[in-house]
C-alpha cells in the first residue's frame, strides 16, 4: 500500500491539538486500518462492522482541514525564543478570516465555523479592537511590531486612534526623561557648591539672638576698649 509504518495516535483531552494529530493519522493509516478490521482472523463475524462509513470518513478531512489552522497558531503562540503577545491581535483575525473563508460542506462542519467564529469574537473581543478610552496592550504591541506595523487587523478610524495614542505616549515619556535630567541636573549644581556657613545663624538661635546685634563677647571687648 505504501503507506508509512505509523502507529495511531490517541486524542488526549489535555493537550493541545491532540485531536488533530489522532484524525490526521487515522487519514493516514486509513486503508491498513480498514483492511485489518475487514479481517475475519482480527474482527470475528459476530462482532459488529467497526470500519468508519464514507461519510465519517469524509467527515475527519473536512475535520482535519479546519483544525490545521488553529493547531498552527498555538504552535506558533507555544514558542519561547521570540516574542508572541504582539502577534495576538493579528493572529486572531487570521483565524476568523481563515474559519469564514472555508467552503465546508457537512452540516457539522458549519456549526463548528459558527461556534468557532462565535467563540474567537467573544474570547478576544478587547484584543481586536482599540479604543482611546480603554487602551489594550496587545494592540500597542502589535503597532510597535514591525511585523504588523501596518494593522490590518484594526479599521481605518482605529488604526488612526491607535498612531495617536502612541505619539501621546511618546511625547509623555520624552517630557517625563527631559524634566529628571533637569532635575538631575539641578541637584549635581547644588551639590558641588561651596557650603554656606550656618554657624553664626545657629549661635544666633541658640543665644536667642536676632543676628544683627553684637554678641556678648563683642559687647565685652568694645567696653574694655572704651575703659582704656
Amino acid at each position: 500500500m505504501a503507506t508509512p509504518e505509523h502507529n495511531l495516535v490517541q486524542d488526549v483531552s489535555t493537550r493541545w491539538n491532540s485531536t488533530l494529530y489522532m484524525i490526521t493519522r487515522l487519514l493516514e493509516q486509513r486503508w491498513p486500518v480498514t483492511a485489518t478490521l475487514s479481517d475475519i482472523s482480527v474482527t470475528h463475524k459476530d462482532t459488529k462492522y467497526l470500519d468508519l462509513k464514507p461519510d465519517q470518513w469524509s467527515l475527519f478531512e473536512e475535520l482535519s482541514g479546519a483544525f490545521m489552522p488553529f493547531e498552527c497558531a498555538t504552535v506558533f503562540m507555544s514558542g519561547q525564543t521570540y516574542t508572541t503577545i504582539s502577534a495576538i491581535p493579528p493572529l486572531v483575525k487570521g483565524l476568523l478570516r481563515s474559519t469564514l473563508s472555508a467552503d465546508f460542506q457537512s452540516a457539522a462542519l458549519q456549526a463548528f465555523r459558527l461556534t468557532a467564529v462565535e467563540q474567537l469574537q467573544k474570547r478576544w473581543k478587547f484584543e481586536t479592537s482599540f479604543s482611546d478610552t480603554v487602551p489594550i496592550t496587545v494592540v500597542l504591541a502589535a503597532a510597535l511590531d514591525p511585523r504588523f506595523k501596518r494593522l490590518k487587523f484594526l479599521s481605518p478610524q482605529e488604526i488612526v486612534d491607535v498612531q495617536g495614542k502612541i505619539q501621546a505616549m511618546a511625547f509623555e515619556e520624552r517630557r517625563e526623561v527631559d524634566m529628571q535630567q533637569r532635575s538631575s541636573s539641578r541637584t549635581t549644581s547644588t551639590s558641588d557648591a561651596a557650603p554656606k556657613s550656618t554657624s553664626g545663624t545657629l549661635l544666633d538661635s541658640l543665644l536667642d539672638s536676632d543676628g544683627d546685634e553684637d554678641s556678648p563677647g563683642q559687647v565685652e571687648a568694645s567696653d574694655d576698649e572704651n575703659v582704656q
